[in-house]
């Protein structure tokens, strides 16, 4: 009696440990099933882009041509490319955007400082679930705005228009300040060219005007630099509301060659004029 006893609980606990393990075994599976990570992936949107370049503005075009499940952000910048690096321009680029349909997006460099640049525009994705990947890259070249003689400039409270061009061998006291008490005679096989500037306060108080860095470029491509570059080469000082002044942009040059445009700067703002 006390054997068989013996034997039914030794059956008892064996029934009860399989069903203990059986148990374990449906809750590990469970969680195994729980924890597996889900194998879909977020998507982005995709996009399409287009550039055209005005003087020394680029406009991209941004158009979203598929939607995606997650929300994007695009990282858009605007890089001066020199000698094959690439350095930022500043002016709030790169900038971040977000494309609900289509959006025109204007870059500027803002300074180019010569008669062009390379630039180069980029477009990062920009999405925090997703390493930074590169969907646009094209180079432009950008050059100041180009004016013609006669037309006028307007900066600040000044208007300054490029009058006349004058070829002469003998630079008169008309030129930049040094100048004026040295009048000196070009050296042989040379001639001056001399650029009239007209600069006239259109403002309300007596204000002035500088012009910097001019350079000129001849039929032969080469370049000039105007008397007393890099600083100021022509200025208005102290003209008083309505007045108007002259000055002079002065480059000596081989008598063979022609200027063909010049370019500078008058205080913030850069321009190219033509003379050809």
């Amino acid at each position: 009696m006390y054997e068989e006893d013996e034997k039914n609980m030794k059956k008892k606990t064996a029934a009860g440990l399989i069903t203990i393990v059986a148990i374990a075994a449906v809750v590990m599976l469970m969680g195994c099933i729980e924890e597996e990570p889900s194998t879909s992936k977020a998507t982005l949107p995709e996009y399409s882009f287009s550039i055209c370049t005005n003087d020394d503005i680029v406009n991209l075009t941004i158009t979203k041509i598929k939607e995606g499940d997650t929300p994007d952000t695009l990282s858009v910048g605007l890089w001066k490319n020199r000698s094959g690096s690439l350095y930022t321009t500043g002016f709030g680029f790169p900038k971040k955007v977000e494309i609900e349909d289509k959006e025109i997006i204007t870059l500027n460099p803002g300074s180019i400082g010569d008669f062009s640049g390379e630039y180069v525009v980029r477009v990062e994705q920009d999405h925090d679930s997703f390493t930074e990947k590169e969907l646009f890259n094209e180079s432009v070249v950008l050059k100041p705005k180009g004016i013609k003689l006669g037309d006028s400039m307007a900066v600040r409270s000044f208007e300054v228009i490029p009058v006349s061009t004058t070829y002469i061998e003998y630079n008169p006291k008309f030129t930049a300040p040094y100048y004026r008490e040295h009048p000196v005679e070009a050296k042989e096989g040379y001639n001056f060219l001399v650029i009239e500037l007209t600069g006239k306060n259109i403002g309300n108080k007596e204000s002035f005007a500088n012009v910097y860095g001019a350079t000129l470029k001849t039929t032969k491509g080469y370049f000039y630099h105007a008397y007393n570059y890099p600083s100021s080469v022509a200025r208005f000082l102290d003209v008083l509301p309505g007045e108007e002044e002259p000055d002079y942009l002065v480059f000596e040059i081989p008598r063979d060659q022609r200027g063909v445009e010049v370019y500078f700067k008058i205080e913030s703002e850069e321009r190219i004029l033509k003379l050809q």
